[in-house]
């Protein structure tokens, strides 16, 4: 897992932080890219969002289903201002197996979406229910044993 940053293009935690951006989770890196202004300008394994919509561009969704092969393609983002953004960046195996989602996990995974499933928009983990908007959520890159890679999890922020 290697991170190749394009110096034009990459941007400061401490510059995202209040800008509306759109996030989408990068199968190449196993882990979210942040989109500002168009362009890709920084990687994170952990982000926090308010102000939340969400957009699921049914066309590419169906281009992606009608496709033998499922030929994957970012067609889904979370667009929200940046609350908080964390980078762990494990370089071996080894680093992402510290990572893995505890047993006792604490949040409640919130969100779901898969473009496999025939339905173009995100949803309720839980009730399958349509969701558009929310005024907060977190998303965070956990190890996945089964898949042996990392994958994101959607879920409400902790209430302090």
């Amino acid at each position: 897992m290697s991170y190749n940053i394009k110096k034009h293009n990459h941007l400061e935690v401490k510059e995202l932080i209040g800008q509306k951006v759109s996030v989408y989770y990068n199968l190449h890196k196993d882990t979210f890219s942040i989109k500002y202004k168009s362009k890709v300008v920084h990687w994170a394994d952990g982000v926090e969002l308010v102000n939340v919509c969400f957009f699921v561009s049914e066309k590419a969704m169906m281009r992606i289903n009608l496709d033998a092969k499922h030929k994957k393609e970012v067609h889904a983002y979370v667009i929200g201002e940046i609350a908080s953004m964390q980078s762990y960046t494990p370089k071996t195996l080894d680093e992402c197996k510290q990572l893995t989602r505890p047993a006792s996990f604490q949040y409640k995974q919130l969100i779901k979406y898969n473009p496999l499933d025939m339905l173009p928009y995100f949803r309720n983990a839980e009730t399958g229910v349509k969701v558009d908007r929310l005024s907060s959520i977190s998303m965070k890159n956990f190890y996945h044993e089964k898949s042996n890679r990392m994958k994101p999890t959607i879920y409400e922020p902790k209430k302090s």
